[in-house]
């Protein structure tokens, strides 16, 4: 009951998540005496590309309510350089200056994440036994205050970190760039489809490059890549997919559609290598990190795959814990997915914390 928790601790907060395509907001009322309070007083969902700047829609958003804001928690899919970010699919909005927006609009202070610090801090506010949003893709024996990390397939192949802090009695998230290491050549094809990347990238994208990123070949842009590569690799089986797009690639909704209902064998191929080598880079910073707290996988390709990664015929359990000597180790580490884009819950979370541990801008 709100008479229950005194009303000098209760604040409004906005948390937020835009990406380039949506803007999705929440005014929530929490309490820096009770963390179990919480009332979502609005949330909205924009077109981001509709709106001229992000102003707009802060002025949209704030129109709606009658309240002072505490926080704000802006989580950007973008580059960001001190309390400056940009969107990486909305260029007209140019930089955003958290400084501004805070005197605009009367914040009393305005933090900036990165999308996957916001995907980590999502994390931690999944309820793994309750939520209907987190599925087990590995049991494990989750400790804890043990480390964790978040890794997500989507348009790029982002990753953070998640490091409980004792002071503070929560979790604090590092992001990171994991998806920018090196493809890890462990066979001849791999190393064959490393070569052909070089030379389609160039010929395709119009993109030279003399090293080959995990990202390359473990996002969703890489399936169409991969999928030209094993139709050169495999001329006598049958292309049931045709190009339609102006680069001349197939999508890669389409390879995922016929690999998971139609079990093409072109398709199979293509989501096999796609997952060998997702769960290679996941194990590896499982043992970076010693991820005991539990490993999350999000992102539109992940989700795309959930019930492909629960059954018996995906190898990505197989594969991550292979691991030589600590093959024992990562097995015990709990695997989730997580099926709901977590960076709003994450943004929230994040403010939660600021308020109650009074964190600097």
């Amino acid at each position: 009951m709100e008479s229950e928790v005194p009303a000098e601790s209760i604040h409004y907060f906005i948390a937020a998540d835009v990406g380039g395509t949506n803007a999705r907001f929440r005014v929530v009322k929490r309490s820096t005496q009770d963390s179990t309070y919480r009332k979502v007083v609005l949330e909205k969902s924009f077109q981001a590309s509709e709106f001229e700047s992000i102003d707009d829609i802060f002025m949209n958003l704030l129109g709606s309510i009658n309240a002072r804001i505490s926080i704000c928690t802006l989580a950007i899919a973008g580059p960001k350089d001190g309390r400056k970010v940009q969107v990486t699919n909305i260029p007209k909005w140019g930089w955003i200056d958290a400084e501004e927006l805070k005197q605009k609009f009367g914040f009393e202070k305005f933090f900036l994440l990165n999308d996957f610090e916001a995907n980590g801090y999502g994390a931690t506010f999944v309820d793994i036994e309750k939520s209907e949003d987190c599925i087990v893709i590995n049991e494990g024996v989750q400790v804890p205050g043990g480390n964790k990390f978040i890794i997500g397939p989507g348009t790029g192949l982002g990753c953070a970190i998640i490091i409980y802090n004792k002071a503070e009695g929560d979790y604090n998230v590092h992001p990171g760039e994991g998806g920018h290491t090196e493809y890890p050549i462990v066979d001849e094809v791999d190393l064959r489809l490393k070569n052909f990347a070089i030379d389609y990238l160039k010929r395709v994208d119009n993109v030279e490059i003399d090293r080959v990123s995990v990202e390359r070949l473990t996002a969703g842009p890489a399936l169409p890549l991969i999928y030209e590569f094993f139709k050169l690799e495999h001329p006598e089986l049958e292309v049931v997919l045709e190009a339609k797009s102006k680069k001349g690639e197939v999508s890669g909704k389409e390879i995922l559609s016929k690999a998971l209902n139609e079990k093409d064998p072109l398709c199979v191929m293509v989501l096999e290598q796609f997952i060998k080598h997702l769960a290679i880079l996941t194990g590896d910073i499982a043992l970076i990190t010693l991820a005991y707290g539990g490993i999350y996988l999000c992102g539109g390709v992940a989700v795309a795959l959930k019930n492909y990664l629960r059954s018996e015929e995906c190898k990505f359990k197989q594969i991550m814990t292979k691991k030589g000597r600590f093959s024992e180790r990562v097995a015990n580490m709990p695997v989730y997915l997580l099926t709901h884009e977590p960076g709003l819950d994450g943004a929230e979370q994040y403010g939660l914390q600021a308020l109650i541990n009074n964190y600097e801008e």
